[in-house]
Protein backbone atom coordinates (compact mmCIF):
# COMPACT_ATOMS: atom_id res chain seq x y z
CA UNK A 1 0.00 0.00 0.00
CA UNK A 2 1.28 3.51 -1.37
CA UNK A 3 1.40 6.14 1.45
CA UNK A 4 -0.62 9.30 1.19
CA UNK A 5 2.55 11.93 -0.41
CA UNK A 6 3.21 8.36 -2.98
CA UNK A 7 -0.11 8.38 -3.98
CA UNK A 8 -0.16 12.09 -4.16
CA UNK A 9 2.74 11.88 -6.14
CA UNK A 10 1.93 9.31 -8.67
CA UNK A 11 -1.65 10.73 -9.41
CA UNK A 12 -0.09 14.19 -9.60
CA UNK A 13 2.48 12.81 -11.63
CA UNK A 14 -0.12 11.30 -13.95
CA UNK A 15 -2.04 14.78 -14.69
CA UNK A 16 0.91 17.11 -15.16
CA UNK A 17 2.11 14.24 -18.31
CA UNK A 18 -1.52 14.74 -19.59
CA UNK A 19 -1.56 18.12 -18.76
CA UNK A 20 1.99 18.38 -20.37
CA UNK A 21 0.54 16.29 -23.76
CA UNK A 22 -2.31 18.91 -24.25
CA UNK A 23 -0.09 22.14 -24.10
CA UNK A 24 1.97 20.48 -26.45
CA UNK A 25 -1.12 20.58 -28.60
CA UNK A 26 -1.53 23.79 -27.86
CA UNK A 27 -4.18 23.63 -25.33
CA UNK A 28 -3.18 25.16 -22.45
CA UNK A 29 -6.25 26.03 -20.66
CA UNK A 30 -6.85 23.96 -17.64
CA UNK A 31 -9.64 21.44 -17.87
CA UNK A 32 -10.52 21.34 -13.90
CA UNK A 33 -8.40 24.49 -12.22
CA UNK A 34 -7.34 24.16 -8.88
CA UNK A 35 -9.65 26.20 -6.94
CA UNK A 36 -13.10 24.43 -8.35
CA UNK A 37 -11.01 20.92 -6.58
CA UNK A 38 -11.19 23.14 -3.51
CA UNK A 39 -14.23 23.78 -3.93
CA UNK A 40 -16.08 20.80 -3.87
CA UNK A 41 -13.54 19.19 -0.88
CA UNK A 42 -15.50 22.13 0.71
CA UNK A 43 -18.69 20.97 0.19
CA UNK A 44 -17.60 17.73 1.13
CA UNK A 45 -16.66 18.66 4.07
CA UNK A 46 -19.43 20.83 4.80
CA UNK A 47 -21.72 17.80 3.88
CA UNK A 48 -19.85 15.09 6.24
CA UNK A 49 -19.90 17.97 8.81
CA UNK A 50 -23.54 18.38 8.48
CA UNK A 51 -24.18 14.66 8.87
CA UNK A 52 -22.11 13.78 11.31
CA UNK A 53 -19.19 11.81 9.49
CA UNK A 54 -15.79 12.65 10.05
CA UNK A 55 -13.83 13.62 6.79
CA UNK A 56 -10.13 14.39 8.98
CA UNK A 57 -8.00 13.43 5.30
CA UNK A 58 -10.21 15.50 3.12
CA UNK A 59 -9.96 18.28 5.27
CA UNK A 60 -6.47 18.04 5.55
CA UNK A 61 -6.30 18.21 1.58
CA UNK A 62 -8.68 21.07 1.75
CA UNK A 63 -6.77 23.18 3.33
CA UNK A 64 -3.44 22.37 1.21
CA UNK A 65 -5.20 23.20 -1.96
CA UNK A 66 -6.65 26.71 0.01
CA UNK A 67 -2.70 26.90 0.72
CA UNK A 68 -1.59 26.66 -3.02
CA UNK A 69 -4.53 29.03 -4.61
CA UNK A 70 -3.10 31.68 -1.72
CA UNK A 71 0.48 30.86 -3.71
CA UNK A 72 -1.47 32.07 -6.94
CA UNK A 73 -1.89 28.31 -8.40
CA UNK A 74 -5.82 28.53 -8.18
CA UNK A 75 -6.29 29.05 -12.01
CA UNK A 76 -4.17 26.13 -13.09
CA UNK A 77 -5.00 22.64 -13.55
CA UNK A 78 -5.66 20.46 -10.08
CA UNK A 79 -2.57 19.01 -11.19
CA UNK A 80 -0.79 22.22 -10.09
CA UNK A 81 -0.68 20.90 -6.48
CA UNK A 82 2.56 18.59 -7.29
CA UNK A 83 4.06 21.62 -8.24
CA UNK A 84 3.07 23.42 -4.79
CA UNK A 85 4.15 20.61 -2.81
CA UNK A 86 7.73 20.82 -4.70
CA UNK A 87 8.04 24.14 -4.08
CA UNK A 88 7.24 23.75 -0.09
CA UNK A 89 9.95 20.80 -0.38
CA UNK A 90 6.99 18.72 2.33
CA UNK A 91 6.44 21.58 4.80
CA UNK A 92 3.26 23.03 4.56
CA UNK A 93 2.58 26.50 6.48
CA UNK A 94 5.98 25.39 8.68
CA UNK A 95 3.84 21.65 9.13
CA UNK A 96 6.18 18.25 7.70
CA UNK A 97 4.48 16.30 5.64
CA UNK A 98 5.37 12.63 6.67
CA UNK A 99 7.40 11.37 3.40
CA UNK A 100 7.26 7.53 3.05
CA UNK A 101 9.02 4.47 5.71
Amino acid sequence: MASPRRFVALTAARCKSFCNQRNEKGLSEADFPLRWLQKDLHLAAVSAYETGVAMPLTNAAKEIYRLAIREGHGGEDFSAIYDYLAETRGSVNGISIPSEP
